[in-house]
């Protein structure tokens, strides 16, 4: 849309005038408004046609002008975004456009220069992201070649494009990863110093997994027990048990569950890294059937070491059992110093006490 430029001057040699100086400092948009202004002062008489013509060739070549700058405004918005391949493509257009429309662009082999170095460092950033791809792959012994001459490459840029300099954080990290490359890869991390709160996660599951488990083991066990869980850069969990004084049984209902833990991977500079953990306990389990027997007296225990360390439990649970015998399976788990209790009644003797141990099944 056509907006005047407002001057208090109707002598179109003079509009003319003002908007060559504004053309000459490329302040497009306002030359056009003076042409046009220029144009409504001409007269409209044939003999100024051919300069009616002249300034809406003007106009015309401005836009073009401004078209170009437009698209290289856009390609140095997205190069200060770090978006180098995008900002190739609208630096490329720009240049054709300007010679599609023989535009007379000053400096023209530096602006040329210049998307050579962002075409140039878009396949820089394009490399990165093909080292760390590799490092993800496990392949460390080729990403660690390519990352050097890849460095190489980036140093021969800067020196080759003195008036150009990457940014700063572009160099830092093409920097940081090549010294995490140096450092030793075989480094495992401890889980619990890189995740603590996971890690005490999984302390309290594989309690919990040790004590469900034992309940459901018919043999004593004492033993010292191992977890040992490692993870891998490619994210596989490897987890087994050292036990030794584990039967098979107990050993495999374990394994079973461990199949389903599951490890956060930590990263660096983009890399994945392996971490391992190892978990010990100490578990210590006993079973037993112990028969109490209910009277008007009270209660009858012949083992007494059961009754000491059990009588609160028989009397609650018997508490609306009438007289008779009671059978109590009982699992004590020790595990590190924590005691954990699973008491039963399993089955009954006498008529009275058989009634009421199926109404309670």
């Amino acid at each position: 849309m056509f907006v005047s430029a407002q001057t208090k001057t109707t002598d179109y040699k003079e509009l003319f005038y003002q908007a060559e100086i504004l053309e000459q400092n490329t302040l497009y948009e306002e030359a056009k408004r003076y042409y046009y202004d220029a144009l409504n002062a001409l007269p409209h008489t044939s003999q100024y046609r051919n300069i009616k013509t002249q300034i809406r060739g003007k106009i015309l070549t401005m836009e073009s002008y401004q078209r170009f700058h437009h698209l290289w405004g856009q390609g140095e918005q997205l190069e200060n975004l770090q978006d180098f391949e995008s900002a190739h493509k609208y630096y490329s257009d720009a240049l054709q456009y300007a010679a599609d429309e023989k535009l007379n662009i000053p400096d023209m082999d530096h602006l040329k220069s210049r998307v050579q170095v962002v075409a140039e460092t878009s396949d820089l950033y394009k490399s990165l992201c093909m080292m760390e791809l590799l490092n993800l792959e496990g392949d460390y012994a080729q990403a660690r070649g390519m990352y050097f001459q890849w460095v190489d490459y980036a140093e021969s840029l800067r020196y080759k494009w003195k008036k150009y300099e990457f940014p700063a954080d572009f160099v830092q990290k093409m920097d940081s990863v090549v010294d995490f490359l140096e450092e030793e890869r075989n480094v495992t991390l401890p889980y619990r110093s890189v995740f603590p709160e996971d890690y005490m996660t999984m302390n309290n599951y594989l309690f919990q997994l040790l004590d469900q488990t034992a309940c459901q083991n018919p043999h004593t066990i004492e033993s010292d027990i191992t977890f040992v869980f490692s993870l891998d850069t490619n994210g596989v969990v490897q987890p087994y048990i050292i036990g030794n004084k584990l039967d098979d049984r107990f050993n495999d209902a374990l394994s079973e569950e461990l199949r389903h833990i599951q490890m956060s991977q930590p990263h660096r500079y983009g890399f994945s890294l392996p971490v391992k953990e190892e978990i010990r306990y100490h578990i210590s389990t006993t079973q037993a059937s112990i028969w109490v027997k209910k009277t008007q007296k009270g209660y009858k225990v012949k083992e007494e070491k059961w009754n000491k360390l059990y009588k609160d439990e028989f009397r609650t649970q018997l508490k609306s059992a009438p007289n008779g015998q009671y059978c109590f399976q009982i699992h004590r788990n020790i595990i590190d110093d924590q005691v954990r209790s699973s008491v039963r009644i399993t089955k009954a003797k006498g008529g009275k006490a058989k009634k009421w141990f199926k109404t309670k099944k």
